[in-house]
C-alpha cells in the first residue's frame, strides 16, 4: 500500500541543479523598522543561512518593494508574465509578498499562468527586526516546494507556517497569528517536516481549465451587504454602470439579500454579470433551499450567477479573469440558464413568476471551474457546475443567444476589409454592412474599432496550428513559415500588391494603437501571449525529452526567432522565403542541441 505521507522525492537528474525562480515584491518579510525607507532587498531577505536547500539553483529577482496593500492590477499581470517565463525556462518559482493580498495575489496566478510547475507564494507575519520573526522559515519551506518535483500538478500554492495550502482555498484567518492561513472546508495540502514537503491531499479538478488573461482596464465592482442595507451603494453601481465591467455581491447566509435589493440587482443583470457570493467565509452559496423574496432561488432566478464555495474577493477576481478571456452571453457575457431549464434548453423562459412563488429543483451554474473552448472570437469560457453540466453561449435567462454565426461573419468582413483597406481605410461601418449585421451587434461585441483589429488578429492567429510531431527543428519550422506567411499578408494590407511599399501593416498600426491606448496594449499582448505559450510549452517539452539542453530558456529561443522575423518583415523589408526560415531555425537551435546533434 502505498504511503501518501511520505517525503516527495526531487527525483532529478544526478548532477542537475534544481532551478528555483525567486520574485520578491515586499511585504512584511522586507518590512525592517515598519518603514519604507528601511524595507530589505530580495538579497537581503535570501541571504539568511539556511534559507536555500541544497542543491537547489535561485535566480533572484527584486520584483518591487511595496506592501502588499499597495499592488495594482498592472503589477500582477508583469508578475504572471515574469511567472511564465521561469516556468517555461524550467523552474520552480517562489513569489514572496505582504499577507494583506496574498490569498489573491495566489488565486490570481493559479488562474494566468498554466503550468505544472510547482508555484510557492508566501509571506511573513512578523518584521524582520522583530523577536520570532516568521519569514526566514516560511521562505525556506517555500523554496523546498517549489524545487520538489512531487509538489508539481497542485496548481499554485500557499505555504506558510510549514502548511502548504491550495491557492483557491487559502484565506487570511486572523490579523496577527504567524498561523493566519487557512483553507476552510478543506483544510492544507499538506506540509514541510524537516524541510522536506509532505503531500497528503491532491485536488482532482484544476482550478481552471485553460489559462486566462487580465485586462487591468476592466472594474469588477465588490459590494458586500451589512444589516440594514438600504442599498445606497448598489445605487452607485446602477447610476454609473459605464465605470463597472461586472459585480460581485457578498450576501448574506448562503446567498440572501434583504427584498428591497432584488428588483435593482435583477435590472443590473441585463447589463453585466452580477455574481452572487457569501460573505461568511467558508461554506457555498445555496441553490433552492429558501425560495421566497431575497432568498438564492430568487436571485438565481433572476439572472445572478452564484460563486459556488468562492469567496467574494476570489469570485472577483474569477469574473475579472474570464471577462478578460472573452467570456461572452446575449449581453456580453456569460450566465447559467433559467433554474426552471433543462440543461440543454436554448428556449427562451416562461414569464417570471409572482414574488415568493417556488421554483423547480435545478443545480445552479457554479463557475468556479471554466472550460475554455477557441471560437472564431477567441476563447469562450463556458460555466459548469459541480455535477457537470454545461451550459455558456445560448444559454440564458432572457434575451436571445448570442449568434456564433454573425460573430464568424463579423471577423471576416472585418479581415477582409483590413486586408483590401488597411488600418487606415478599416471602417467599422462597412464591416457591419458586409457582415449583415446591425452596428449595436457589432459594438457591443467589440466597442472601437482597435478592439475589433484585435480580434481579427487573434481570430488569423488560431488559424495558425501548433504542432509537436516530435522533431523539434520541424515544428519550428513549419510554424515560423506560418507565421510568416501571415505577416507578410498583413503587411501588403490596403496595397496592390507585394511591391507596394505605401501599404500600411496592420501589426505595426496595432504597436501603434496600443501605445496610445493601454487597454489595447493589454489585449494586443494578451493575443501574442496566448499563441506564444503553445510554442513555449512545445520548445520545453523537447528540452524535458532530451531533445535540447537541459538549461535551454525557451522564452530566449522563441524571441531569437519571433524577433528577426518581425524585424526582416516590419523594419528591413526585406523578404522571408523557405531557406531563410530553415538558416534562421537552424542558427537559433545551433546553441541549443545536445552535443551530438550539435554538429
Amino acid at each position: 500500500m502505498a504511503d501518501d505521507t511520505a517525503p516527495q522525492q526531487a527525483g532529478t537528474p544526478a548532477g542537475t541543479p534544481r532551478r528555483v525562480t525567486v520574485l520578491t515584491l515586499g511585504g512584511t518579510i522586507s518590512a525592517r523598522g515598519g518603514g519604507a525607507d528601511a524595507r530589505l532587498t530580495g538579497r537581503e531577505v535570501l541571504d539568511t543561512p539556511g534559507i536555500t536547500p541544497a542543491g537547489v539553483q535561485v535566480d533572484l529577482h527584486d520584483f518591487r518593494r511595496v506592501p502588499s496593500s499597495s499592488l495594482t492590477f498592472e503589477d500582477l499581470t508583469a508578475l504572471a508574465d515574469e511567472v511564465r517565463r521561469a516556468v517555461a525556462a524550467g523552474s520552480g518559482v517562489v513569489v514572496v509578498q505582504g499577507t494583506d493580498t496574498l490569498e489573491e495575489t495566489a488565486f490570481l496566478l493559479d488562474l494566468l499562468c498554466t503550468t505544472e510547475r510547482p508555484i510557492a507564494v508566501t509571506g511573513a507575519m512578523r518584521r524582520p527586526d522583530l523577536p520570532g520573526a516568521d519569514g526566514p522559515a516560511n521562505l525556506a519551506a517555500a523554496l523546498a516546494v517549489a524545487a520538489d518535483p512531487g509538489c508539481q500538478g497542485l496548481g499554485v500554492l500557499v505555504v506558510l507556517a510549514d502548511e502548504i495550502h491550495a491557492a483557491r482555498h487559502a484565506t487570511k484567518a486572523h490579523t496577527t497569528s504567524v498561523a493566519t492561513f487557512a483553507s476552510p472546508g478543506a483544510g492544507p495540502l499538506g506540509g514541510v517536516v524537516e524541510g522536506v514537503p509532505r503531500i497528503l491531499l491532491r485536488p482532482t479538478v484544476p482550478t481552471r481549465m485553460c489559462g486566462l488573461n487580465l485586462d487591468p482596464a476592466l472594474r469588477i465592482a465588490l459590494l458586500t451587504l451589512s444589516l440594514g442595507d438600504t442599498g445606497e451603494l448598489l445605487d452607485a453601481v446602477a447610476e454609473h454602470p459605464e465605470r463597472y465591467d461586472g459585480l460581485v455581491v457578498a450576501a448574506f447566509g448562503a446567498g440572501h439579500v434583504p427584498a428591497r435589493l432584488v428588483e435593482p440587482l435583477a435590472a443590473l443583470t441585463a447589463r453585466m454579470p452580477v455574481v452572487l457570493a457569501s460573505r461568511t467565509g467558508a461554506g457555498t452559496t445555496l441553490s433552492h433551499t429558501y425560495r421566497g423574496p431575497g432568498s438564492e432561488a430568487d436571485l438565481l432566478h433572476r439572472g445572478l450567477i452564484p460563486a459556488g464555495p468562492l469567496a467574494p474577493a476570489k469570485a472577483r477576481l474569477l469574473l475579472h479573469a474570464l471577462l478578460s478571456s472573452g467570456a461572452r452571453g446575449p449581453a456580453g457575457y456569460d450566465r447559467p440558464a433559467s433554474p426552471r431549464a433543462s440543461p440543454t434548453s436554448t428556449a427562451r423562459a416562461s414569464p417570471d413568476p409572482p414574488p415568493g412563488a417556488s421554483f423547480p429543483r435545478r443545480p445552479p451554474g457554479h463557475f468556479r471551474y471554466g472550460r475554455c473552448v477557441t471560437t472564431p472570437g477567441g476563447p469562450t469560457v463556458h460555466l459548469r457546475n459541480e455535477r457537470s453540466e454545461t451550459w455558456g453561449v445560448g444559454m440564458a435567462e432572457r434575451g436571445r443567444p448570442r449568434d456564433t454565426a454573425a460573430d464568424e461573419r463579423i471577423l471576416r468582413a472585418a479581415q477582409a476589409q483590413l486586408m483590401e483597406h488597411g488600418y487606415a481605410g478599416f471602417a467599422v461601418d462597412k464591416v457591419a454592412e458586409q457582415a449583415g449585421v446591425a452596428k449595436t451587434t457589432l459594438y457591443r461585441r467589440w466597442p472601437t474599432k482597435d478592439h475589433l483589429a484585435v480580434a481579427v488578429v487573434a481570430h488569423m492567429q488560431d488559424d495558425v496550428p501548433v504542432t509537436d510531431t516530435g522533431d523539434v527543428r520541424a515544428d519550428l519550422v513549419a510554424y515560423a513559415g506560418r507565421i510568416a506567411d501571415g505577416l507578410h499578408h498583413m503587411r501588403r494590407a490596403g496595397g496592390h500588391g507585394a511591391a507596394d511599399e505605401h501599404s500600411v501593416c496592420v501589426v505595426a498600426e496595432l504597436i501603434a494603437a496600443a501605445a496610445r491606448h493601454p487597454d489595447i496594449g493589454v489585449r494586443v499582448r494578451a493575443v501574442f501571449a496566448r499563441r506564444n505559450t503553445l510554442v513555449l510549452d512545445l520548445i520545453d517539452r523537447a528540452r524535458l525529452r532530451g531533445a535540447l539542453r537541459p538549461a535551454t530558456d525557451p522564452v530566449v529561443l522563441f524571441d531569437q526567432l519571433a524577433g528577426a522575423l518581425y524585424y526582416r518583415l516590419l523594419i528591413t523589408g526585406l523578404p522571408v522565403d523557405g531557406p531563410y526560415i530553415e538558416r534562421l531555425v537552424d542558427s537559433a537551435l545551433h546553441g541549443a542541441l545536445p552535443p551530438q546533434e550539435n554538429r
